[in-house]
Parts: C-alpha cells; structure tokens; sequence
C-alpha cells in the first residue's frame, strides 16, 4: 500500500535556465554580510546552506539576486538552516534600532 503521509504543501520552485545560488545574510546594517548557498525555495521559504558555524539571529534579511526577503529561522541541522519569509514593515538596514516582531498584532487606530 503506498500512501503519502506527509505530502509537501508547496510545491518547489525551480527556475528555468541558469540562475546562481548564491546568496547573502544580511543581519544588522553595520555587521558584514554572510555568504551563503540557495539549497532550495519555495514562495514561503527557503533552506540554505551556511560555509561555517555562525551564530545567527532568529530574523535577519536574504539577498538573493536583486530579491531581498525578511526571513526568519524556523529550524537548523548543522550547516543547513530553514527560514520562512514574512513581510515587514521596517527593513533591517532603513531602520537599525527598531526591532520589528513578526507575530506582534498592529491595531490600528481609526479617526
């Protein structure tokens, strides 16, 4: 009997023809950007592939090509860590001291 227990929600993205896999880390604005390998993406998320042990913050921005995500790490096996992408209304580098939480719930205040 061949049932699928845990059949994936979101298909793969692949692109066609030769894109690189190369991305970037950005975690602050003044903090250097950490390289890092595209394994794969999805509209939702991403898994990459960091060269070396580094401590990295739960949010933190990915430039990939000319797209940059807000991301935030949702698990982590040695090298490889998985991110989701959100949307933010600060971006790490336009706003250094704002910290922005995702989940936080934004009233909003009518006149």
């Amino acid at each position: 009997m061949n049932k699928i227990v845990n059949p994936r929600r979101f298909a793969r993205v692949k692109p066609s023809g030769r894109v690189s896999n190369a991305a970037k880390i950005v975690v602050g604005p003044k903090d250097p950007m950490i390289d890092c390998a595209l394994v794969d993406f999805s509209p939702g998320g991403a898994c990459l592939d960091i060269g070396s042990q580094v401590t990295l913050p739960l949010h933190f921005e990915l430039i990939h090509g000319n797209t940059r995500k807000c991301c935030r790490m949702v698990w982590k096996a040695g090298r490889r860590i998985g991110v989701t992408f959100y949307t933010s209304p600060l971006s790490l580098t336009a706003n250094p001291v704002a910290q922005v939480d995702p989940d936080a719930r934004l009233d909003v205040i009518s006149s």
